[in-house]
């Protein structure tokens, strides 16, 4: 960084012409604006240019170790995952697909971290409504993206939502064309609003 010392007119030390440590463009800052800086940009847009070339891999000051390499939870499969996901997470799942299947297979009735002691009216419908247990049909229709907003995996690692367009409770079905794949967020507004216009043929008492 080089420093240059201007004077205004009539005026003692103004500022300090530095170049910029990306463009080289001159710019005047004050002195308390540089010090203990070791470096000066002209804008924000030399600052992120200057960080994308520099700041990559192990010269990112936030380094925490990069990707490291687990096995699926489900299928066994290795892939790599964010390290702060792995320290985080108990298990890690390659998809939403092994993630949902793993669900089904171990967080059935009372394993569900859900259980509350018995199996709802809007549960065994859902059950009901298809020649295939819901669990399958979840799998098989669930998108890789949500519908709503396009995200593609949510901040728990909780598979996307399968969502009734029309709910069970009001006479919906397992038709392809009457689901969606919502992430958590988008389902938890589409089903407040769902209550507010739908009313339930299907009550759980």
């Amino acid at each position: 960084m080089k420093v240059h010392h201007t004077k205004a007119h009539g005026e003692s030390i103004a500022g300090m012409e530095v170049e910029c440590d990306w463009c080289g463009s001159l710019v005047r800052r004050k002195p308390y604006a540089i010090e203990n800086r070791e470096r000066i940009f002209s804008d924000l847009d030399c600052k992120g240019a200057w960080r994308q070339e520099n700041w990559t891999g192990s010269a990112t000051p936030k380094w925490k170790g990069g990707p490291v390499t687990v096995s699926c939870h489900q299928c066994g499969d290795e892939f790599e995952r964010r390290r702060d996901q792995v320290e985080k997470y108990e298990r890690s799942f390659c998809s939403s697909t092994c993630l949902g299947k793993w669900r089904s297979e171990a967080q059935r009735g009372s394993d569900n971290p859900v259980w509350t002691g018995g199996t709802a009216i809007r549960s065994a419908v859902r059950q009901q409504i298809g020649d295939e247990p819901w669990e399958t049909i979840a799998e098989r229709e669930r998108e890789e993206s949500c519908e709503a907003c396009g995200t593609t995996e949510t901040g728990d690692g909780r598979a996307l939502a399968v969502h009734h367009i029309v709910p069970v409770m009001a006479g919906g079905c397992n038709a392809s064309e009457l689901l969606m794949t919502l992430c958590p967020a988008c389902h938890r507004r589409v089903e407040a609003y769902t209550r507010r216009i739908v009313t339930p043929v299907l009550t759980d008492d």
